[in-house]
């Protein structure tokens, strides 16, 4: 197990690193370290030297994913329209999962099919959703279940079905960090596939 130094608030803590993929790091402590998810971590070894971010947190492990990563872009709240006009590239994370959308008690059920710094995309047969209205979302990701508000901005009728594009309006922070655990799991599974 190669060892790590972990730097965080002007401390540093020890480590071994469990797992060393690209775009994936777990890490466990050999001493105790409070992390909290989102927190930048400076990694430092014998070669290398990288700034990641905290995407997980258990009792003696952590997870950690690139610092820069698109992952992180995922609702922030300075969302810039601007930079849709600029013709700037955004990263999209394929899922397929079973999904409600509710306004007025009305539940609808949808597929979500993608999600991105820009909303989420989700595919149904029904004609009665409407644009520019909250909808609370109830999304489930295998056990987890995230519990976004969208606003639905774009439809695009496709041979079997419609799909929509709605942008996620608020989420809690536990679910959000939770639908990034998600994404990054799934990322994580993909490439170790390939």
């Amino acid at each position: 197990m190669q060892e790590v130094q972990l730097q965080y608030g002007g401390m540093s803590y020890r480590g071994g690193i469990l797992c060393d993929e690209a775009d994936w790091l777990e890490i466990c402590l050999f001493q105790p370290a409070f992390f909290r998810c989102g927190d930048e971590v400076t990694i430092r070894s014998f070669n290398r030297k990288h700034t990641m971010r905290v995407i997980q947190t258990e009792k003696a492990k952590v997870t950690l994913i690139p610092a820069d990563s698109d992952l992180f872009k995922i609702y922030t709240d300075q969302f810039n329209e601007d930079a849709l006009d600029s013709g700037e590239v955004c990263a999209s994370y394929k899922i397929n999962a079973f999904a409600t959308i509710a306004r007025e008690r009305k539940p609808q059920p949808v597929r979500v099919v993608d999600v991105s710094r820009l909303g989420i995309g989700f595919v149904t047969n029904d004609l009665s959703v409407q644009f520019h209205t909250l909808y609370n979302a109830t999304i489930a990701l295998g056990r987890i279940v995230v519990a976004p508000t969208l606003v639905v901005k774009y439809a695009h009728f496709m041979e079997k079905g419609i799909r929509y594009s709605a942008e996620i309006r608020w989420i809690s922070q536990h679910d959000l960090q939770e639908l990034r655990y998600f994404l990054a799991c799934r990322l994580r599974r993909q490439f170790s596939v390939v």
